[in-house]
């Protein structure tokens, strides 16, 4: 590329960032002056903030300490706006992949901060359980098939514990997906195996978007049932696994469309369209006379199971979700009150100790 051309491209890039900057200024609705001076404060910190006075320090803050207060207590941002902002500036260039996970901001000792909840944290643990005492937030970001950890983050939203996470998740992907242009590719929405496949696919299924789960190595789907003799005493369904076989294909009937993403092709999803997913009642789904939706309603995107593996993975896969069978006595609640409760066993009486001998008698 010449100079010409490298010129030009500084120009766009210059052009772009600044038009998002007056873009992001005009979401600023109280102190935007001070708010705005601490965004670029926050994001040129040579080092990872650990408390907000010390962002009054950077020079790109050009106001005292106090000014950094007031701004945090009296400013507000237009959210509505500020998302729109993120949808018009987001990379032309990247594929319309978009990852949906959930992210913890730990509150342990904010006892008195609102809406706290149990939340699963990978760094920290409590009671050596990975669970903490925080907020959940919801993040969307575009992906890229680049080599790299750059993401492009689009929404993020705080799940409070009474939400219904399915509902929250379906409207904040609806949200975008209308926000995103009609014309071009269909934009895929990324999710991992504690989503539910199932309801995100009937929630969806009007939305001008895909939808990609990864399904649990330890799931089960059946097909349709074969049709048997009516001399025959029961009718069975053989289940189809989504563990890998041992011969390096899916156990169970061929898929009708297969997708390998990445450099060496580690990433691989297959579609079973005649498949229903062996389920328990899903979240959202739990009223009376209300019957969660089946995988097959939902549509063929809805069966899609993906797996990662590298050459020299296990036949089982990765196995990092996988759950061992649960005990039949501890996998249910155990009744207090029923008659016929476990019981521990009965005490044992205790062994007689031998009396010590006084001091200079025989033994």
């Amino acid at each position: 590329m010449d100079e010409g051309g490298k010129r030009a491209d500084g120009g766009a890039s210059r052009a772009a960032l600044v038009g998002f900057r007056e873009g992001f200024y005009a979401c600023l609705t109280g102190w935007g002056d001070a708010l705005f001076e601490l965004c670029d404060a926050a994001v040129c910190a040579p080092t990872p903030v650990g408390s907000v006075p010390s962002l009054s320090l950077e020079p790109v803050f050009r106001r005292g300490h106090g000014s950094l207060y007031k701004a945090l207590a009296r400013g507000a941002a237009d959210a509505e706006a500020l998302r729109d902002v993120l949808v018009a500036h987001r990379p032309a260039d990247w594929p319309a992949v978009f990852a949906v996970d959930a992210s913890t901001w730990p509150r342990c000792d904010a006892e008195t901060s609102p809406e706290r909840g149990f939340c699963y944290s990978a760094s920290k643990h409590s009671a050596v359980q990975p669970i903490v005492a925080g907020w959940s937030y919801q993040w969307i970001a575009q992906l890229d098939w680049a080599a790299d950890s750059w993401t492009a983050p689009l929404d993020a939203r705080r799940i409070p514990p009474r939400a219904d996470t399915v509902a929250a998740t379906i409207a904040q992907v609806g949200e975008l997906v209308g926000r995103l242009p009609d014309a071009g590719a269909v934009p895929l929405f990324v999710f991992d195996a504690g989503y539910d496949p199932i309801a995100l696919g009937a929630g969806l299924a009007g939305a001008r978007a895909g939808v990609l789960v990864r399904i649990r190595s330890d799931r089960v789907f059946y097909p349709d049932p074969v049709p048997t003799p009516a001399t025959a005493r029961w009718r069975s369904r053989p289940g189809t696994a989504c563990t890998p076989s041992s011969t390096g294909g899916d156990a169970g009937p061929a898929p009708s469309r297969r997708l390998c993403a990445g450099r060496s092709s580690a990433s691989r999803s297959s579609t079973f369209p005649n498949a229903t997913a062996e389920r328990s009642r899903p979240s959202g789904y739990g009223g009376r006379g209300q019957e969660p939706p089946s995988s097959r309603s939902a549509g063929e995107r809805t069966c899609t199971a993906s797996t990662s593996s590298t050459p020299s993975a296990s036949p089982r896969g990765p196995g990092l979700d996988d759950a061992g069978p649960a005990h039949p006595r501890t996998g249910r609640p155990l009744d207090l009150a029923r008659r016929r409760r476990l019981h521990p066993a009965p005490p044992r009486p205790r062994p007689r100790r031998r009396r010590p001998a006084a001091l200079g008698t025989p033994l």
